[in-house]
């Protein structure tokens, strides 16, 4: 697994994913993982990996749960705080913001998933040999898209979801240059 986390309005949620997020997502895999095996032993079938689609929805939850931990879990803990200091403190990552990147190869299918929140952007650069034979260049293929203003899809959610507001202006969601975020 290899992740990125891009802080904005702080570090407090950065650092809170560089804590979480891996050992949440490897949790939730090997749950997935080990659903899969059970499958395996009551059924005839011979492979024992999730689908593609399991794993991207697995990955889909742990980052909606990681979301509401940092959100929710921390409003439920600052009404507990004995001081506004310490509730501060405790609110810090739910009122910063950050994105994430997480990329997952699985071996057993020889697959890399890739999963954003935010508008961090992966990218894969492969070395291929020119057609002449004479050196090399390098194909880039992204891997994700961008949740920011400018991606049609994200501009066509936020108008649902707000009808007849306005949320996007030249390209920035309520000022802000990505359109999902942890925390925020």
């Amino acid at each position: 697994m290899f992740a990125v986390f891009d802080g904005h309005n702080g570090w407090e949620t950065s650092a809170w994913l560089r804590e979480n997020m891996i050992p949440a997502v490897v949790g939730a895999l090997s749950d997935l993982y080990s659903r899969a095996k059970g499958a395996l032993s009551s059924s005839s079938t011979s492979n024992s990996n999730p689908t593609p689609a399991d794993i991207e929805q697995t990955l889909k939850q742990t980052f909606q749960r990681l979301d509401d931990d940092i959100v929710h879990t921390a409003l439920q803990q600052v009404f507990k705080s004995p001081s506004r200091h310490s509730a501060t403190n405790i609110l810090a990552p739910a009122y910063a913001g950050s994105c994430a990147l997480l990329a997952f190869y699985d071996s057993h299918s020889h697959l890399l998933h890739v999963a954003v929140t935010g508008d961090s952007r992966a990218v894969l650069g492969r070395k291929v040999a020119n057609l002449d034979g004479k050196g090399h260049h390098y194909e880039v293929r992204e891997l994700s898209v961008d949740q920011n203003g400018w991606n049609p899809a994200e501009q066509t959610r936020l108008g649902v979801q707000h009808p007849g507001e306005l949320i996007i202006k030249n390209g920035r969601v309520m000022g802000w240059g990505m359109s999902r975020a942890f925390g925020d």
